[in-house]
């Protein structure tokens, strides 16, 4: 125990003897040079420490912005289950009532679920990709959060279009189809993007193991939406392939190895949509439990008035 303290004293040493220029509290914006670590700021009562990059780890950074990227990460979780759960109560709700509209208005209903849910994907996308407060950190994944937020947008873009245009009374099925491919291969990045930022997170809870199926969920996701959009490709054209092809007519429903494909692509999303699943829910508990450890050491360093919130 001495000689882990023995090793940790040069380190504090030079944190608390040559602060960065702007060396602002995080509270007040008290200018803290000249303020070593285990003292308050005179303007506000919060330690010097705490308004200072001590270490990388989670933990240790801002408790707002743990909450904030707490309830990106339990929306974007939120708006997958309703993603994955929609069609199934849209059929229970279409069943119940098919006779009272046409079947245009259940088309229209149906997207708007999912219009629904790519919004609250995108809020949370939002919120994932808020800059925490630290310069450097900030500057270093701002092409990344960039990138992400502007990923979130095309299957909220692509959605609210289907939507638009099944409104009107002459809709375009061709239309649809071909925007909704594009917007398959628009947001094929998507996914990536999103798990290389919680891969970024992960390092820093000290999850290696988090880190690493972040980048095999983020490659196979992405592939995956490209599946989709070759598949719908696929059926939009099989009239015309088989014409071109010689094959016979509904090739692509009485053809074994036209089935087995589908059925591989099919299982192959469903495990990426599971696994995707699983890491959000683990990255929500992460970030909830980092957001209590700093919570507790703001309120340890705060030596404020009992009014003044941390």
């Amino acid at each position: 125990m001495i000689a882990g303290r023995l090793r940790q004293e040069p380190t504090t040493m030079a944190a608390t003897s040559a602060e960065p220029a702007g060396d602002e509290c995080f509270r007040c914006g008290y200018d803290l040079r000249g303020i070593t670590n285990d003292r308050p700021c005179p303007e506000c009562g919060l330690a010097a420490e705490r308004s200072r990059r001590v270490s990388d780890e989670l933990h240790e950074t801002r408790p707002k912005w743990l909450r904030t990227i707490t309830a990106g990460a339990f929306l974007t979780l939120l708006s997958i289950l309703a993603t994955a759960a929609w069609p199934f109560c849209a059929d229970m709700v279409i069943l119940a009532l098919l006779r009272w509209y046409n079947n245009r208005r259940w088309e229209l209903f149906l997207i708007s679920g999912f219009v629904a849910a790519a919004t609250v994907f995108f809020a949370g996308i939002l919120l994932l990709a808020r800059p925490e407060g630290y310069p450097a950190a900030d500057h270093a994944d701002r092409w990344l959060r960039r990138g992400l937020r502007l990923a979130a947008l095309v299957p909220l873009v692509t959605l609210a279009l289907v939507c638009v245009n099944l409104g009107w009374s002459r809709a375009n099925d061709w239309f649809i189809a071909t925007v909704l491919i594009a917007g398959a291969v628009g947001a094929a990045p998507l996914p990536l993007l999103l798990f290389l930022r919680l891969r970024g997170l992960a390092k820093r809870a000290r999850s290696a193991h988090l880190a690493e199926h972040c980048v095999i969920v983020g490659i196979g996701a992405t592939l995956a939406f490209l599946c989709i959009a070759a598949e719908v490709l696929l059926m939009m054209n099989a009239e015309k392939l088989a014409a071109s092809l010689g094959w016979g007519p509904n090739w692509e429903t009485n053809s074994t190895a036209s089935l087995v494909l589908v059925l591989v692509f099919d299982v192959a999303i469903c495990l990426f949509l599971l696994w995707s699943i699983y890491l959000m829910l683990r990255f929500v508990i992460a970030f909830a439990r980092a957001a209590r450890q700093a919570s507790r050491k703001w309120k340890r360093d705060d030596h404020s008035l009992p009014s003044l919130s941390v």
